[in-house]
């Protein structure tokens, strides 16, 4: 199976590829048959000494994605006590030697609480890394994650919650993408994440997978071989298989029409982890993606009549340039004055424009003005109390996540929040209620 001309890179995943010596034969296999790169997953755990010299030796042609499953606690209690130390020596050592890497990390709930802190605390380690790569969970009710991965599914608002942390750590620099759900692309493209770093899903446009039983399937977590057993000369034939042209032209149920066709293309993975045939829809993106439930109603379709949740993401740019501010330091601030209900000096922390719309849906309906709806809310709940469990800034805008207990003895209830900033002024801002 020749590289040259056809494909970019030869990927490699397992399981554990380094538990097969003979993956060095398949590398330079590979290398040899044209392939201009080759990728290969791993845990970091079996790499010798020799092993990460041999890898530096192909001077980028071979790169690693290295898997930790959150921060050291939490890999361990997946993996096995010192696991994470282990991979973090094999990924200093392989970074020093010259191979380019990147860490890949399953998001779960879990994993999403401590996400901001995780990615800020593995650049700061390894600020040579090529990149961070976010794998969600399966969005939807049980069963939608990929098949085998026996975890915790990311709710819809939790995978909106995924992408502001997302475009906003890329907006301070830190290299991080969300790979193998590109349902996720609009949202981060509504957030002003640039478009060029965007996952693409290429199945039909470039990517087969091989499987261990000679299969040949569309990407390697869809095992139904559309393309039949590996032959020779297969790669000849692709084009007259039916199934690869309409994953080529994204001709999927319920996708045809949609403007979200190309940049999100609906990853066949989740689609048939959660039931549905290859070609087929689950419906999730109804759930997932802002506007989309509303637009599928206006098509005609039988829409499911489940509520659609509230859309964290207003049409605001997150990546206008400002001068410099503490954001983050405004947002507490703006957090006290409503507090002690000091509504008079929001004047000087929120833009005139923000002040007088109306972004909260609190009541009561036909009054405009964002202190008018605050101080009619307090007014309502008096006891409510409120504290910002987390937040992160830079310049141009925050994100902060608090819990508000409306009466005493009741449960917290979780929010979070938005915030632009320009010229030292809160510009724009939204608020979801995620649980």
């Amino acid at each position: 199976m020749r590289g040259d001309g056809r494909f970019d890179l030869l990927h490699i995943t397992g399981g554990e590829p380094f538990a097969r010596r003979d993956v060095w034969g398949l590398l330079e296999l590979g290398l040899a048959l044209g392939y201009p790169r080759a990728l290969v997953n791993t845990n970091g755990t079996m790499l010798s000494d020799a092993d990460i010299a041999r890898l530096g030796a192909y001077a980028g042609r071979v790169q690693l994605s290295v898997s930790f499953g959150g921060p050291a606690a939490m890999h361990d209690a997946a993996r096995g006590e010192g696991r994470f130390a282990q991979a973090d020596r094999a990924l200093a050592k392989l970074l020093a030697a010259g191979v380019p890497v990147t860490i890949m990390t399953v998001v779960t709930p879990a994993v999403l609480a401590v996400l901001p802190a995780f990615l800020q605390e593995r650049m700061r380690t390894h600020p040579t890394l090529a990149g961070i790569t976010l794998f969600p969970v399966g969005v939807g009710p049980e069963g939608s994650q990929k098949p085998g991965a026996p975890v915790t599914s990311l709710n819809p608002d939790e995978l909106r919650v995924m992408a502001v942390y997302t475009a906003l750590a890329g907006r301070m620099g830190v290299p991080v993408t969300v790979g193998a759900y590109p349902m996720i692309n609009p949202i981060l493209r509504a957030l002003g994440y640039p478009a060029e770093r965007l996952y693409q899903c290429s199945a039909g446009r470039g990517r087969v997978c091989v499987h261990a039983d000679q299969g040949v399937s569309s990407c390697h977590p869809v095992k139904e071989p559309i393309y039949g057993r590996w032959t020779s000369g297969l790669f000849d034939r692709i084009d007259g298989v039916a199934a690869h042209g309409q994953l080529r032209d994204r001709d999927f149920d319920g996708c045809r029409t949609c403007e979200h066709r190309e940049v999100c293309g609906h990853c066949r993975a989740f689609v048939t982890g959660n039931g549905a045939p290859l070609m087929g829809n689950d419906r999730v993106c109804l759930d997932v993606v802002p506007g989309r439930r509303e637009a599928f109603e206006r098509e005609g379709a039988a829409a499911p009549t489940e509520p659609a949740p509230t859309a964290l993401v207003a049409a605001a740019s997150l990546v206008r340039r400002a001068p410099r501010v503490d954001a983050a330091a405004l947002v507490r601030r703006f957090h006290a004055l409503l507090l002690s209900e000091r509504y008079d000096e929001l004047d000087e922390i929120v833009a005139s424009d923000c002040r007088d719309a109306n972004p909260l849906a609190l009541q009561p309906p036909g009054r405009d003005g964002v202190c008018f709806k605050l101080a009619y809310w307090r007014a309502e709940h008096p006891a409510a109390r409120s504290t910002i469990v987390d937040l992160h800034g830079d310049e141009t805008g925050a994100v902060a996540r608090w819990e508000t207990i409306v009466t005493p003895g009741a449960a917290p209830l979780t929010f979070l929040g938005r915030f632009d900033v320009r010229d030292a002024r809160i510009c724009d801002f939204g608020v979801t209620h995620v649980s």
